[in-house]
């Protein structure tokens, strides 16, 4: 990539600075409090340069152009920001971030300043898509690759999005490009593929999810695509096996434990289940997540139903209902998926209080693998 000069470079950090002490300053002005431009815990920020690194174990990590982090903390002027997958954070100056309500104003006029920054471009793109303007951020992307076409993100980027436009040749093609250029990174992987399981592929889904795993033994959502494929063949050996080792490589992750104990609770297959394991990995899920994960209350309860603990099943699954409706605003309730699980999860009580078990076929069952938050993929 051609860089930008380096006057180039030190007119956009003064111009940065002198926004962002603005935008402070009318917003203190006000009230005397950060937070009223936007820069309070809990609120989402994106980076304002490439040179933002956040931390993820005993790795170094920049977040991709126009990612969302939330402020964990705000202390003597700095702010603590993570990514959504709980793991990756760092302490960042607060010129170096900008509040989600107020990038798009700030690339536009960065971009004004500097139209040879790929990342600029990039980074805008993220934040069309957050506001679904799809067409202006393939725009975005094209310009990005264009200036700097050896960046897998940018690749990554355009991927995703034009997965989410049912543009199926493009998708594979940019994956694919990512990969090719960043063959350590598991995001590529991930999303072609998911792209194949669309295109009813699953070996070269499998291919894909395989590689992921490969290359990050902890990555939940590889072990939750890969077991959707077995899901769909029946094998359920193989299924028990996948979701086993995601619990061997990650005792600490609930999502092992949890799909463990589903499915020895619930399979159709007779011999196949067993109600007492079923019982005991539940339970560690639900220790794990504090008894407070609607998805892991649910298992214990078909594993108590399992084992003929009816009444224990009633009470789990009425709490799992509970937290499940609780957690839903106006716009979740009506949404296709959201109904079903509703259903679904009404039948199974039906069930426990007719002292039935619950019985579920795996290749035909539209249950979703839930990630928690700090459970979710790396890379």
């Amino acid at each position: 990539m051609r860089r930008s000069d380096p006057p180039v470079q030190m007119r956009r950090r003064a111009w940065m600075r002198i926004w962002m002490a603005a935008t402070f300053a009318a917003g203190t002005a006000a009230s005397g409090d950060v937070s009223a431009v936007g820069l309070e815990v809990g609120s989402e920020v994106v980076p304002a340069s490439r040179g933002l690194k956040l931390r993820t174990g005993d790795r170094e990590i920049s977040p991709a152009p126009g990612a969302a982090l939330k402020v964990e903390r705000i202390q003597d002027g700095r702010l603590l920001v993570g990514l959504p997958d709980g793991r990756s954070r760092g302490w960042v100056d607060a010129d170096q971030v900008i509040p989600v309500d107020r990038a798009l104003e700030y690339f536009d006029r960065a971009i004004t300043e500097n139209s040879r920054d790929a990342w600029l471009f990039a980074s805008r793109a993220s934040l069309r898509v957050r506001r679904h303007d799809y067409a202006e951020a393939i725009d975005d992307y094209d310009l990005a690759i264009t200036i700097d076409p050896k960046e897998p993100a940018y690749y990554l980027g355009r991927g995703a999005l034009s997965a989410r436009r049912g543009d199926h040749a493009r998708t594979i093609a940019d994956l694919s490009e990512a990969i090719r250029l960043a063959p350590h990174r598991i995001e590529g992987y991930l999303l072609r593929a998911m792209e194949w399981e669309k295109d009813l592929k699953p070996d070269q889904a499998l291919a894909d999810y395989q590689s992921a795993i490969a290359l990050d033994s902890q990555a939940t959502a590889a072990y939750v695509g890969r077991g959707r494929i077995w899901k769909m063949t029946r094998d359920f050996g193989r299924l028990l096996e996948n979701y086993e080792e995601l619990s061997r490589m990650a005792p600490e992750n609930p999502v092992g434990h949890r799909e463990v104990a589903w499915l020895l609770a619930t399979c159709d297959l007779d011999g196949f289940r067993d109600g007492r394991r079923a019982l005991a990995e539940a339970t560690v899920a639900c220790k794990l997540t504090r008894w407070s994960d609607p998805s892991c209350l649910e298992a214990i309860a078909a594993a108590c139903a399992e084992v003929g603990d009816f009444e224990s099943a009633v009470g789990w699954q009425t709490r799992a209902m509970q937290l499940f409706q609780a957690s839903l605003d106006r716009v979740d309730r009506r949404l296709s998926v959201n109904k079903g699980r509703d259903a679904r999860m009404s039948n199974g009580l039906y069930r426990y209080r007719q002292h039935l078990p619950l019985r579920e076929r795996p290749d035909r069952t539209t249950r979703v693998v839930e990630i928690p938050a700090t459970a979710g993929s790396r890379g």
